[in-house]
């Protein structure tokens, strides 16, 4: 079986089925093969009492195909590369019956993630930006909460607001405020250049937000800046704390980090707000890493710390 169309493939497929499996399954009806998932359906009626679908990827021209057999599939096989299956048919068994299809269904399609724009190398050794393993915790947990609204202190190079911008979609807004300037990540992106203790309802469109990112290392300011917005209503019990940079190294890997008894403080100033904040009636729930994790493939993980006011579940 060499060469020839996409259809013809499909019909030597559909030959070698037949010879294959005809007589160990009971002959029936003339029914369609459909499906087929190239170039649209192929609708290709034969007889032999089977209900197949055929799922199929193009085959190289000129490259011999194998099949290989297993309990309710034939699987043919490009031998040009590791991905090239031709054709793979699912006999279902016709001595069962089937349900019929609610052809009024909508099919929904699987959902999609766009990480791409997680680009750091496997070791993730940076100083700075939050690394891949966090932007891709906090892109979950925005996703499973459905948030809209996030508000980050401290922009740096903008690396955590594209992660954030992609977190939220279209329908989401990002607000970085800094004394610093900071890229415009996206559309939905809102850089704010200021003091963040001078912060005011209108700079985030006077509603309540549903997340602060915290990664700005100053204590004063990050601590007002949170009074201030729970004093203007912009931030509720619902709101989710997001802390940066709160493990241990294990080792020094900044000039200003000091030792402790499980490792290396490289930044004091949140790991304090996550005391803090836990005293004045918030839930923490640290992401950290005990020393003897980390290696050649990881030298270090920076840390997150997500908090927010529990409020008791109605039964």
């Amino acid at each position: 079986m060499v060469g020839g169309t996409i259809s013809d493939r499909f019909t030597a497929c559909e030959l070698a089925l037949r010879r294959r499996v005809r007589s160990t399954m009971r002959v029936g009806s003339r029914l369609p093969v459909s499906e087929a998932g190239v170039n649209g359906s192929q609708n290709a009626p034969w007889t032999g009492g089977l209900r197949c679908r055929i799922m199929a990827s193009r085959c190289g021209a000129g490259r011999t195909l194998r099949w290989g057999r297993t309990k309710e599939c034939l699987n043919v096989f490009d031998n040009g590369g590791p991905n090239a299956v031709a054709a793979r048919i699912v006999i279902q068994n016709p001595h069962l019956s089937t349900p019929k299809r609610n052809r009024s269904t909508v099919p929904i399609s699987a959902t999609k993630y766009n990480l791409s724009h997680l680009t750091q190398l496997s070791t993730q050794e940076v100083i700075g930006p939050i690394q891949d393993d966090e932007a891709l915790f906090l892109f979950a947990l925005i996703r499973v909460m459905r948030i809209r609204r996030i508000l980050e202190i401290g922009g740096h190079c903008g690396y955590s607001a594209n992660n954030f911008c992609e977190s939220v979609g279209e329908r989401g807004i990002v607000y970085t405020i800094d004394i610093n300037p900071v890229p415009k990540m996206a559309a939905n992106h809102v850089p704010i250049i200021m003091d963040a203790r001078q912060i005011e309802p209108e700079a985030i469109d006077n509603t309540p937000l549903d997340l602060i990112f915290f990664d700005c290392h100053v204590y004063d300011v990050q601590m007002e800046m949170l009074r201030r917005l729970e004093s203007q209503g912009m931030v509720t019990d619902r709101t989710v704390l997001a802390l940066h940079d709160i493990n241990l190294h294990p080792r020094q890997i900044v000039a200003w980090a000091y030792e402790i008894a499980d490792g290396w403080v490289h930044q004091p100033v949140e790991r304090r707000m996550v005391n803090d904040l836990r005293n004045m009636g918030y839930d923490a729930f640290p992401l950290d890493t005990h020393r003897d994790a980390h290696g050649p493939d990881l030298p270090c993980r920076h840390g997150l710390a997500v908090m927010r006011k529990f409020r008791p579940l109605t039964i």
